[in-house]
């Protein structure tokens, strides 16, 4: 008795065991089993703007465009039960009617292999080969019968390559809209026109999906000219929560501080104003003047209104008195922000760097560089620790001369000349060492005879050869272009440079040796008439020779 209640205990322990590893292998095989129609593909087509007046032929190519922008931030769509069904009956009955079709061709080729003739050896191999055939056509069979396709519920949400590339199709006639789904691969498409009523603009949009094979959305709005910004917003937002098939999510930012700026997903978004997004991780970033900025991930649920309060951290700041003694005046510039006449007190964050300039009336420049209540960088006099802490004073600098701007331009372009030649050079070498075994082997085949009696072989030889030559005579092409242009520049940077260089030593000019003053005879004589006779005779008993 206790052996027969052992075993009965035993196999109702293997049987149960069993069932799991079953059932696990079973899951398994599902879970292995890769979804059907991973994407969610939509094509907006061209709106009908035909009976609006001029001014009004680019409303639909704007509307388009919104459109465009707008559902290009969806990522997803969650599919309905009927749609889900659409395309795992869809799939089922392809994959089924292609297999049965191949079967019942097999079965039919098998049946008239006996009014072939063919020998009973030969009958019989290709009997045992078609029956293989059709047995493993059936197991296809049984298996899709058994295993039905299992569909993504919530796809990847894509616009068609057309809508990618900024094109939008005519939409189909009517009655041919499923079979421009079909032939276009696409799941949906947009449609729309604009009318005019009594002085206002009537736009209406519809939407055809393919497994309803219908409009499944349609959206109108009556309004006038100056409201066109805000009612193509609204119905680009109306789509796309159609499209995705969720209630979109409501999202509101509100800051401690006013000036701050709110980017959502890399879009502004101003504070206390709502807007609409998609479900799911977005991006929230703050930034505002002398304060840390905040960049996080959200979690936007299904028709959640979201509130979201930012209280950014200040900076630790330090205060600069700007000025500039001989330009009184100026003007000072934190970064590009212009920020006042000098002289004024600029508050500079402690941990940041900081860049500020002057610009004197005369567009005279000065700089500095700042971080850590300490100087960097700049023309900038401190003056001695004590005495006038904090405060700083600009020397300005005449603006780069055209002259000294042309030397720079000369020596920018030597530079690139010069790296344009080093890249050039082993490029061309090597494109000409490759065109050169082609070369080499067609002069081979050439000398030795080979393949040259097939005209196409030889014609394929010949250009090869011909194109070996056009590429080396590219490659050192190059390689001398680059090489001229080069040494232009570098004759043209010297003469750039050296045209008004200031001397190394600078001699003054020699300055001219005065003339000599003429005494005027005669002068000393008219005071002193007495003193003048009497020298005249010395003179004249002084040039008289002795005997």
């Amino acid at each position: 008795m206790k052996g027969r209640l052992f075993s009965l205990v035993l196999f109702l322990m293997l049987f149960s065991i069993g069932n799991e590893l079953f059932a696990f292998g079973r899951r398994q095989a599902e879970e292995e089993v890769e979804p059907i129609n991973p994407e969610w593909i939509l094509c907006i087509t061209e709106f009908d703007v035909s009976t609006m007046s001029m001014a009004w032929q680019t409303a639909g190519d704007i509307t388009t465009r919104s459109l465009l922008t707008t559902l290009r931030n969806l990522g997803f769509r969650f599919r309905s039960e009927g749609e889900i069904n659409f395309y795992r009956d869809f799939t089922w009955a392809n994959n089924r009617a292609n297999v049965a079709r191949e079967l019942a061709a097999r079965q039919n080729a098998r049946d008239l292999l006996i009014f072939r003739g063919d020998p009973e050896w030969r009958y019989e191999r290709n009997i045992r080969t078609i029956d293989e055939e059709i047995a493993e056509l059936k197991e296809q069979l049984r298996e899709i019968d058994e295993l039905a396709p299992v569909v993504e519920g919530q796809p990847i949400f894509l616009l068609c390559e057309n809508n990618r590339n900024g094109i939008f199709p005519e939409p189909p006639i009517p009655g041919g809209e499923f079979h421009f789904t079909s032939t276009s691969n696409i799941d949906a498409f947009v449609t729309g026109s604009f009318t005019e009523f009594r002085g206002r603009i009537f736009l209406e949009v519809k939407m055809f999906t393919r497994h309803t094979n219908s409009y499944s959305y349609e959206d109108s709005v009556l309004f006038s000219s100056d409201d066109f910004n805000m009612v193509v917003a609204e119905v680009s937002d109306r789509l796309a929560a159609a499209v995705s098939v969720i209630h979109p999510s409501t999202v509101v930012v509100r800051s401690e501080q006013p000036d701050a700026m709110i980017l959502i997903d890399g879009s502004f978004l101003p504070q206390d104003h709502a807007r609409i997004f998609s479900p799911g991780t977005v991006e929230v970033s703050a930034y505002a003047p002398n304060h840390y900025p905040v960049t996080y991930e959200m979690e936007l649920n299904t028709g959640e209104h979201a509130e979201i309060f930012i209280n950014l951290t200040p900076f630790a700041l330090s205060a600069f008195e700007i000025d500039v003694s001989d330009h009184p005046g100026s003007r000072v510039f934190s970064g590009s922000l212009y920020m006042g006449e000098a002289p004024l007190v600029l508050d500079l964050p402690v941990t940041e760097y900081s860049y500020v300039s002057v610009v004197s009336a005369e567009d005279e420049v000065g700089t500095g560089i700042f971080r850590d209540n300490s100087f960097i960088r700049g023309s900038v006099h401190i003056p001695p620790e004590g005495l006038d802490e904090g405060r700083v004073d600009f020397f300005t600098m005449p603006p780069i001369h055209k002259e000294d701007q042309k030397v720079e331009d000369a020596r920018r372009l030597f530079y690139r000349s010069w790296g344009a030649f080093w890249i050039a050079l082993p490029i061309s070498l090597l494109t000409a060492g490759i065109a050169s075994n082609h070369i080499t082997a067609n002069n081979y085949a050439r000398a030795n005879g080979l393949h040259f009696d097939d005209p196409s072989t030889r014609q394929q030889l010949n250009n090869r050869a011909s194109f070996g030559n056009f590429m080396t005579y590219a490659g050192y092409a190059a390689i001398g272009g680059t090489l001229g242009y080069t040494v232009y520049n570098i004759f043209r940077y010297l003469r750039a440079s050296s045209g008004d260089a200031t001397p190394i030593a600078i001699v003054p000019e020699p300055e001219p040796d005065p003339e000599p003053e003429e005494e005027e005879e005669g002068e000393d004589c008219e005071e002193e008439d007495e003193d003048c006779e009497e020298e005249d005779d010395e003179t004249e008993e002084e040039e008289v020779p002795e005997p």
